[in-house]
């Protein structure tokens, strides 16, 4: 079945409907009930053919596509979200019109890709070399910039799951990418309220947080010459943390060469702070970008966000969007810094 994106009309929000990702594999699901993982695993070098043929990966001069001699790859999700390959005219729903329900119904278009950060059984970033990291994050960069430049979409996300509770289905070391033609509320909601912090200050809202929080220096978590790690004043989630480079820029894909080690060195220390601390969390990240076509918006600044899965969300937050916090972001980021 064809995956769906659906709009409510009162929210505006953007739904994804993808009855297919209900049989994808769940090693960690097995895990947590006390049973047998899968084995093999199929992100493991040797289990190539049990994945979709790569787009992109590191591997030695002369070693072909596909065989088990690779660094980091970059493969089609086997059970995505969003596929590239269906019309990209809007759905109609006959009983939806006949009400006057002003519902939207688009095809499900998109990239869903997996990259797979190491060919060793890793379980952590932690687990790497700060070098290994930085190539991590070059694989993401290169393969945004590759979106961007194909003209079919809108907004690139790059995000990832760890542990059961965090929604993590295999433990092999991986993270997802999704490319969307529409961009998201949150997105459109961010946008929105740092352009009209520029309108009325003339600076970029992020730029002066870094001051602001450099200065009272009581929610740094980390901080390395090109970027500082945050428990934001009003964090949703407890221990939750952002990665802001200090030099402006709107755009992820346009991280400089030089900047990666750096970037690597504070985003493994911010998650081994969060392991040591938190005793090993559940948790998720993403890398929090602009449009593609937003590239040099001066409003807008690309940051990294850590959310720790230490509670569930209940019907509270569900119903309200509104979230409770149960640590302050003052004590949260003086224990991390403590780890």
């Amino acid at each position: 079945m064809l995956p769906e994106i659906r709009k409510d009309p009162l929210s505006g929000r953007w739904v994804i409907v993808a009855p297919d990702r209900a049989v994808r594999p769940q090693d960690l699901l097995a895990a947590n009930q006390g049973e047998k993982g899968l084995r093999p695993c199929p992100f493991c070098p040797g289990c190539e053919e049990d994945t979709p043929n790569e787009v992109l990966a590191l591997r030695a001069p002369g070693a072909l596509p596909n065989d088990p001699n690779w660094r980091v790859r970059v493969i089609p999700n086997k059970f995505p979200a969003v596929i590239p390959d269906v019309p990209p005219a809007p759905l109609v729903w006959p009983e939806l019109r006949s009400n006057g329900l002003p519902g939207v119904s688009l095809p499900g278009r998109g990239v869903h890709e997996v990259v797979i950060e190491s060919r060793r059984h890793l379980h952590s970033n932690t687990q790497q070399s700060n070098a290994e990291l930085a190539e991590v994050l070059a694989v993401y960069r290169q393969r945004l910039r590759q979106l961007e430049t194909a003209g079919e979409w809108r907004y690139g996300l790059i995000f990832k799951n760890v542990g059961f509770a965090a929604g993590a289905s295999l433990e092999h070391l991986h993270s997802q990418l999704v490319a969307l033609p529409i961009i998201p509320a949150a997105i459109e909601e961010a946008l929105r309220a740092t352009y009209d912090y520029y309108q009325e200050h003339g600076r970029c809202y992020f730029c002066d947080l870094i001051q602001q929080e450099q200065r009272q220096a009581i929610r740094v978590v980390a901080e390395s010459p090109g970027f500082i790690a945050i428990c934001p004043f009003a964090s949703r989630f407890a221990y939750e943390t952002w990665i802001i480079p200090k030099s402006h820029a709107a755009g992820f894909s346009a991280a400089a060469d030089e900047s990666l080690s750096d970037l690597a060195q504070v985003l493994r220390s911010v998650l081994l702070k969060l392991e040591r601390g938190l005793d090993q969390p559940a948790y998720n990240f993403a890398i929090r970008t602009v449009p593609f076509d937003r590239l040099r918006a001066e409003h807008y600044h690309w940051h990294i966000e850590v959310f720790p899965r230490l509670t569930r969300l209940a019907g509270f937050e569900l119903s309200t969007d509104f979230y409770i916090n149960i640590a302050r972001p003052e004590d949260a980021a003086t224990l991390l810094r403590q780890a």
